[in-house]
């Protein structure tokens, strides 16, 4: 990275009460708790709000949360597959050894959140707010991160295989600790990227440059 930065991480009280989503309706508060060994599938919800809430070993299959909350929060071992956050609030959110394969953060406002160890595969951030956000030693093969607003967006040992970066400004934005061999990008944008020597073919190719020895 072009310099070293480290999210906030979530505050949680000394004791959390452990619950589950038996109750879980519309409009909703979780707050100082925690919430493990449980799942949800093919559910829609709007207005949640999760507050100061650990996430251990939880498992969410194509659940709609729309229009929801994450504030001081933390994701340990988890499943979030296909889900579909579109517009949430993630601040100040850990997510550490989880899987976000497919699941859609578009036009989601994410501030001061760090991904550690994580599968997002085919996950999207179309047209998202990203604040202070690392992504670190994460998979994001085909993932999408279109016309995305940034600031202090870190890449740090990360596979971003044919990440779709179209239509998103990418100056000062350093990949030179990333594994890739294609990469999606506006050319009018590309100015400034920081890369390592050995990813310029990479570069080159989305360019239409044909390099001969």
């Amino acid at each position: 990275m072009t310099a070293a930065f480290y999210p906030e991480e979530p505050l949680f009280p000394e004791h959390l009460q452990e619950t589950d989503f038996a109750h879980i309706e519309n409009e909703v508060m979780f707050e100082h708790c925690l919430i493990k060994d449980c799942s949800l599938t093919e559910e829609t919800f709007h207005h949640l709000s999760f507050r100061h809430v650990k996430f251990v070993n939880v498992q969410f299959d194509q659940v709609n949360f729309e229009k929801t909350e994450f504030i001081h929060v933390s994701f340990e071992r988890c499943q979030l597959i296909n889900c579909d956050m579109i517009g949430t609030i993630i601040h100040q959110v850990s997510f550490q050894e989880s899987k976000l394969l497919g699941s859609n953060f578009a036009e989601a406002n994410v501030k001061n959140t760090q991904l550690k160890g994580c599968q997002a595969n085919y996950a999207a951030f179309n047209h998202a707010t990203l604040r202070y956000v690392v992504f670190s030693e994460t998979s994001l093969i085909d993932a999408e991160f279109q016309e995305v607003d940034w600031k202090q967006l870190h890449f740090f040992k990360c596979d971003l295989e044919r990440l779709n970066l179209l239509h998103t400004k990418l100056e000062q934005l350093d990949l030179r600790n990333c594994l890739f061999h294609q990469i999606l990008f506006s050319n009018h944008l590309l100015k400034g990227i920081i890369i390592h020597p050995l990813q310029a073919a990479a570069i080159c190719a989305g360019l239409g440059v044909i390099i001969d020895e």
